[in-house]
């Protein structure tokens, strides 16, 4: 799954529009393009804060005007965050949004703002001393800083990193070397929502004028598609409990995923799928639920498509209270796939998840500035 691009600005609304216009137009004659739109969704947003862009001023660059709802609430302060003592009302934006963020289960994400250039990657406060000007790695901080530049690295010249009158390495920073923020998007896709989000500053001037948009897209354009093909990398599958009823198993909804030494959970959809964005390598797939034994296992992240691991999870017995047991069935472990092609699941032992082949990827307009 692809998460939502969003964009707090101007700017993101009409990348927006020209990216969707672009994929519709390309897609019977790119088959790069056909087959990326075949094997993911993608949710574009292209305004979070209508009330923002309504009151917002045509070559307005600087300022906040527009920035906020007509509460006068900046929404990107507004998602729930363990770190902030003092928590803002939600917003009705920011609710309708978590409700599709949890409901939709994206996997990777971006919101897009104006008044820089840079690819912002969480986290966006050091917990402990979250009014701080000093980096704040994740758990997944390889994976954030290669995201980020698959999208400075294709832009015209974000990579350069000096706009705007400030300078970024490769056209990246992590959010709280940056500066402090809480109640983020990014932050809370991440850490509750089991997705990969970061934030895109994609202009200097805020509401530049109409002549001007052309030329930004044409920035923009690469750089767009291919940070949304990144969604196919790492690995996925599916996770089953035993059953009594069905020899195969079920598929489980809530079951946790995490890669041992990165201590952000995942949790899998109602169809018992889940997705790990990883760079190649070899790593500790960790899965339990409440009701089965948990389980750990050695897995291969190819450096070309993704990876998929299907596992089935033992019921807890009486008699068996180890930490981790051996199922007694899996799929298709470490079979790799095309970056932009569908799982072929004709091969796998385990019964295919009707729409587990989609990703889904999400582009969401959020704020205006």
């Amino acid at each position: 799954m692809f998460d939502t691009l969003g964009t707090f600005m101007v700017v993101g609304r009409e990348l927006l529009l020209h990216l969707a216009e672009h994929y519709l137009t390309m897609y019977s004659t790119n088959s790069t393009i056909q087959t990326f739109l075949d094997s993911t969704n993608i949710h574009l947003l292209p305004c979070m804060n209508p009330d923002g862009f309504h009151i917002s001023k045509p070559n307005y660059c600087d300022g906040i005007q527009g920035r906020n709802n007509s509460n006068n609430f900046d929404l990107n302060r507004n998602f729930p965050d363990s770190n902030n003592p003092r928590p803002p009302p939600i917003q009705p934006e920011t609710a309708a949004v978590i409700r599709w963020v949890h409901s939709t289960h994206f996997v990777l994400s971006a919101n897009l703002h104006g008044g820089a250039m840079v690819v912002n990657y969480p986290l966006d406060v050091f917990p402990g001393d979250i009014y701080s000007t000093r980096s704040s790695p994740s758990p997944d901080d390889d994976v954030f800083v290669h995201l980020s530049l698959v999208f400075s690295r294709s832009h015209a010249n974000m990579y350069k990193g000096n706009h705007c009158d400030d300078h970024f390495v490769n056209g990246i920073t992590n959010g709280a070397e940056w500066y402090p923020v809480l109640g983020g998007m990014q932050d809370f896709v991440y850490k509750v929502a089991s997705g990969y989000e970061v934030l895109i500053e994609i202009s200097c001037c805020k509401y530049p004028r109409p002549s001007e948009l052309p030329k930004l897209w044409i920035y923009n354009k690469d750089a767009l598609i291919n940070f949304m093909m990144t969604v196919h990398i790492g690995v996925k599958g599916i996770i089953y409990g035993e059953s009594v009823q069905n020899s195969s198993g079920v598929p489980l909804k809530g079951a946790t995923v995490s890669i041992k030494g990165r201590d952000i959970p995942f949790y899998t959809t109602s169809r018992g799928e889940y997705y790990k964005l990883l760079l190649p390598g070899n790593y500790v797939l960790m899965v339990s639920h409440p009701l089965y034994e948990s389980y750990s296992t050695f897995v291969k992240v190819q450096s070309y498509g993704v990876t998929r691991k299907d596992i089935l999870l033992s019921l807890k017995s009486n008699r068996s209270e180890h930490t981790s047991s051996t199922p007694r069935r899996q799929g298709a472990a470490n079979s790799t796939i095309s970056t932009v092609n569908t799982f072929d699941t004709a091969n796998s032992s385990s019964p295919a998840s009707p729409l587990f082949h989609v990703l889904t990827f999400t582009l969401v307009v959020v704020l205006l500035f």
